[in-house]
């Protein structure tokens, strides 16, 4: 159980290769890594998360933290 707040929304296990892929929406420019993310990494034990924004440029925060434009989310199938 969590005992800490975070900010992530969804958390979505890989049936197939059972990753575990944390995603978190951020309304901002450029999001920066963040403590709640941290302790969402951690305490949700997660494998990948994405930060999903407006913007149009995809990065990396740190191993296994990607931001990653909304629109291309939408777009992949």
């Amino acid at each position: 159980m969590i005992d800490r707040p975070t900010d992530v929304r969804l958390v979505r296990e890989a049936l197939k290769r059972s990753r575990r892929i944390g995603v978190e929406c951020k309304r901002m420019d450029a999001p920066v890594m963040t403590p709640s993310m941290r302790i969402a990494l951690a305490d949700l034990r997660l494998d990948v998360l994405i930060v999903a924004y407006p913007g149009e440029r995809r990065y990396s925060l740190g191993r296994n933290v990607d931001v990653v434009p909304l629109a291309e989310i939408v777009q992949a199938k």
